[in-house]
């Protein structure tokens, strides 16, 4: 499988950055799909923790939780997801390995401006093909740098992944001079693999949505239990019934109670049964029987805000659903950020 052509601003920027009498001997590139093949697997893993967490939080919608938010927490998630391996494609297609008399060098795409430049000065303690393939590409690892992390130092190997000719580029490699070239501007960058970059990104995903679930979720938590000190006014009921959402696997239910009570001469709509969910069937038609049209019932309401109110104060363990979902977010947010190494390069 050949390499795509060399991108031209890249090609440029790495001609740019060549010092005085520096000359590339061997350049090269990666091949895309052989780099797209790493991050599928992640990807896979993380959608099906996302179709987990989508259909525990879906199931059975809470009454009164407003839908259109549930759509948008899990919609950024996927659509990060899904361009993983849509932006490992476009960064291989802008990186260029290469050569020179001096160094070895990456030339690669940022998520957020131009190129940049990773630079390596021998001498290289070894120089290893690995996965090797019958048309003469694969991997070529030829170090490894400390990275000092928050459970100590460990060594990240550097090389040349997913290269359409490892044999021309080891003889380059291999003829570099043993003495170390001096060091560039270049070169300050930590050597991160091409999927780092997304990786930090989809971990910063996952921290910022799950941050958000357990904060909204707190917020109804604290509802809940400050409900049972509401004061209480009589409510007339309007309309009672069943309502059922069907989806591709399972049918969900809850309670679809109307109505209406006054607080200091000022009637207001209400239809939020109990907070949290989810209902099953038997659950939400006896909440219906209880509740029936024309009927007066009590009804707690916020004091601060009279037009929120509760038909049933209390926390149920529905409440639970989305603070341990963003638990679920954060734990998979702290996954792919230690798949990316942190921390400072380690002389």
């Amino acid at each position: 499988m050949p390499p795509p052509p060399p991108d031209p601003d890249t090609e440029r920027f790495l001609q740019d950055s060549l010092e005085p009498g520096e000359v590339v001997r061997w350049s090269g590139a990666p091949v895309p799909l052989r780099l797209v093949r790493r991050v599928l697997p992640a990807s896979a893993v993380a959608l099906v923790f996302i179709g987990a967490l989508g259909a525990m939080v879906f199931q059975g919608r809470a009454p009164g939780a407003p839908p259109p938010l549930r759509l948008l927490v899990f919609s950024p998630v996927l659509l990060v997801l899904l361009g993983l391996p849509a932006w490992t494609h476009f960064a291989a297609r802008r990186t260029i390995y290469a050569v020179t008399s001096r160094r070895a060098l990456i030339a690669e795409p940022q998520l957020f401006g131009g190129p940049r430049i990773r630079s390596f000065a021998p001498p290289f303690p070894a120089v290893e093909a690995g996965g090797r393939r019958p048309d003469g590409g694969g991997d070529l690892i030829f170090g490894a740098v400390s990275v000092r992390g928050r459970r100590g130092t460990r060594r990240q190997p550097i090389g040349f992944y997913g290269a359409a000719d490892l044999g021309a580029a080891e003889r380059a490699l291999r003829a570099l001079p043993a003495a170390p070239a001096a060091p560039s501007d270049a070169a300050a960058a930590a050597p991160v693999a091409l999927s780092t970059t997304a990786s930090r990104m989809t971990g910063a995903v996952f921290g910022l949505l799950g941050a958000g679930l357990i904060f909204w979720g707190a917020q109804t938590v604290r509802l809940a239990y400050c409900s049972v000190r509401w004061p209480t006014a009589t409510a007339t009921i309007l309309s009672s019934r069943v309502r059922a959402s069907r989806g591709q696997r399972r049918t969900s239910y809850r309670p679809d109670i109307r109505y209406e009570y006054e607080v200091e001469g000022r009637a207001y709509p209400g239809s939020r049964v109990a907070f949290g969910g989810p209902w099953e069937h038997d659950a939400a038609a006896q909440a219906v029987r209880r509740y029936p049209p024309g009927a007066d019932v009590p009804v707690s309401y916020d004091p601060a805000e009279p037009a929120r109110s509760v038909l049933e104060p209390g926390a149920g363990a529905g409440v639970w659903v989305n603070p341990g979902s963003g638990l679920l977010l954060l734990a998979l947010a702290g996954f792919f950020l230690r798949a990316a190494p942190r921390g400072r390069r380690v002389a």
